[in-house]
């Protein structure tokens, strides 16, 4: 990861996606910094951070990447994907606040 000098600004909200691994930090003066994590740890470590620190109204999350498709069926499935990963990622969130 990458160093940031974000001195004199607070973070307002951080944008997660969790496809790239990456963390859109938005400053309280309108600046924007990308956060990319080489690995699944580190990533997981920054999250932590990030929940430990930041209300939950501050946090977003990028859809995920999946294919856009026509068929009824498959969208459906897409749809159930992100309701699967979005309920998975909250019972992670659950157990990081336990410990």
């Amino acid at each position: 990861m990458a160093d940031y000098d974000i001195s004199g600004e607070s973070v307002r909200g951080i944008v997660v996606d969790l496809c790239t691994r990456t963390f859109l930090l938005l400053g309280d003066q309108n600046s924007e910094r990308l956060v990319e994590c080489e690995t699944v740890t580190e990533f997981m470590n920054v999250f932590e951070v990030v929940k430990d620190n930041l209300a939950n109204d501050q946090i977003e999350y990028t859809d995920l990447a999946l294919t856009a498709a026509a068929s009824p069926i498959r969208q459906g499935f897409r749809d159930c994907c992100r309701r699967f990963l979005r309920d998975l990622l909250m019972v992670a969130c659950r157990r990081l606040d336990a410990v």
